[in-house]
């Protein structure tokens, strides 16, 4: 929200995206997003559940969790309790957002992964970028 500015509006857009829109947002691509919210409610489930009943695909659609067998499905909704955050304890939030915008990590995968990179030589890369990114405070 910017402040001065319609404030009243922001608010009910956030608690609506955060809210009743939420699944609808998520059901936006679901095989994108997982839930960062888990419910609407301290120990709620729902958001989880309702997304793994979105329909997922382009020309064909399906239930995420008649694509995905059971042990994959508990595996991805593991991750927001399983998950070990980064920069942020160690006092480099702010290298947050210069990563997502730059891709360091995704590009060494994608290098890996079309051949033109080892997996040792993509973490080598990925890591210099992130130590780039880290010292320039761009």
């Amino acid at each position: 929200m910017i402040k001065g500015q319609n404030t009243t509006g922001a608010k009910r857009l956030i608690s609506y995206a955060l809210g009743d829109g939420y699944t609808q947002w998520m059901g936006m691509a679901p095989e994108g997003k997982f839930p960062a919210r888990l419910g609407p409610t301290p120990g709620s489930q729902a958001y989880v559940q309702a997304w793994r009943r979105l329909p997922s695909g382009v020309d064909t659609k399906r239930r995420l969790d008649a694509v995905y067998d059971p042990q994959t499905m508990n595996a991805i909704s593991g991750v927001w309790t399983n998950l070990n955050r980064w920069a942020i304890p160690q006092g480099q939030g702010s290298i947050l957002g210069p990563v997502s915008a730059e891709l360091p990590i995704s590009k060494a995968v994608a290098g890996m992964a079309n051949g033109s990179m080892t997996p040792t030589g993509a973490a080598r890369e990925a890591r210099d970028a992130v130590d780039e990114i880290a010292t320039s405070g761009s």
